[in-house]
């Protein structure tokens, strides 16, 4: 039996004079069942006839569990909650089958709480104010999207820490042959250019401004293989030196 109905729920049901609720809860289950709304309102919410306010951050995880592909979407579970509770939720659910295990999380908004537990790469953005204390949690791992997705979404965040072995993931345009920063901020050059932030597989022309090219190379010292210059094969820059000259020996370069 679970945690939450063998302990919480039992208590709860005792708080009939109860007006604010404020839930946080993980729960590992193993049954295909997530926490939903009717769970809430059966098993407790029914018997606090007084209850004004009810916010939470609940996560369900299931483990070694039959019958996954028959659980709800995000999408019926924050209808449910509208329905139910006329709360707007956000719900992130997902599925894994072959080893037979699955995650709900689901929260109100606006968001009530000053932590927020496990953010994974499910993360799709939002407002949370409140929030200082916040884990990022995942197996695979954490693309340069999400922490400027995070960065945005917590604004007044203190504390942060990271539990992922893996590095953080490469952006790639696996197609892109044509890359023109001419009119671009240093940092793009540095993005979009490094191999370690940036896979350009394909690119073969490039348009840039000298003194970007010069900062990111500084000036023509670091190793060339630390960028994305393989498969050039055209480079448009607006003036030349005896280091550049030397640094792209082996292209074909065009005055601007």
């Amino acid at each position: 039996m679970s945690c939450f109905n063998s302990a919480i729920v039992p208590l709860l049901c005792r708080m009939i004079n109860l007006e604010e609720l404020r839930l946080y809860l993980t729960e590992l289950r193993y049954h295909p069942r997530f926490i939903d709304a009717h769970e809430l309102f059966d098993e407790f919410i029914v018997h606090l006839t007084k209850l004004q306010k009810f916010t939470f951050n609940i996560k369900t995880k299931l483990m070694d569990s039959e019958n996954l592909f028959k659980l709800p979407t995000s999408q019926d579970m924050e209808r449910s909650f509208l329905e139910k509770f006329n709360l707007n939720v956000v719900s992130s659910i997902t599925i894994n089958l072959p080893e037979k295990n699955g995650t709900c999380h689901i929260y109100t908004m606006p968001y009530d709480f000053e932590y927020f537990y496990e953010l994974d790469n499910c993360f799709q953005g939002g407002v949370f104010r409140r929030v200082r204390y916040l884990t990022m949690v995942d197996t695979s791992s954490f693309g340069y999207e999400l922490f400027s997705i995070v960065s945005q979404a917590f604004p007044l965040l203190q504390f942060l820490i990271l539990t992922n072995e893996d590095p953080v993931t490469q952006i790639t345009f696996p197609h892109l042959v044509l890359l023109d920063l001419k009119f671009a901020h240093v940092d793009y050059a540095e993005l979009f250019l490094t191999k370690k932030t940036m896979n350009l597989p394909c690119l073969s022309n490039l348009i840039i401004e000298y003194d970007l090219l010069s900062k990111i190379t500084n000036e023509f010292t670091r190793n060339s293989t630390n960028f994305n210059f393989e498969t050039l094969k055209n480079l448009g820059v607006t003036a030349t030196s005896k280091m550049f000259d030397e640094y792209f020996s082996f292209l074909r370069v065009v005055w601007l």
